[in-house]
């Protein structure tokens, strides 16, 4: 079976379930997270519904990205996703 795309992440539950995204997005255009964000939004979201609608997501779950910062100032760059608005 062929993949067209392939993710790496961590499943954790510290209170809440969250599965952080490592590896496996690749690089989104813009200069901030904000930017980046309403890009994915408008361009790719289905990459957020393939990680929080089910059989991989489920109602409580939190979806983190840990991406690379867009300036020197930032030391890590997180991108946090739920399930609301998610029809």
């Amino acid at each position: 079976m062929a993949f067209k795309r392939m993710f790496n992440a961590i499943e954790t539950h510290c209170g809440e379930p969250i599965r952080v995204i490592t590896s496996g997005i690749p690089t989104i255009p813009g200069d901030s997270v904000y930017e980046q964000t309403n890009w994915l939004r408008d361009n790719d979201d289905q990459f957020k519904k393939l990680m929080l609608k089910e059989p991989r997501g489920y109602p409580l779950l939190i979806v983190t990205w840990l991406y690379q910062q867009k300036t020197l100032e930032q030391q890590q760059a997180l991108l946090l996703w739920n399930k609301r608005n998610i029809p």
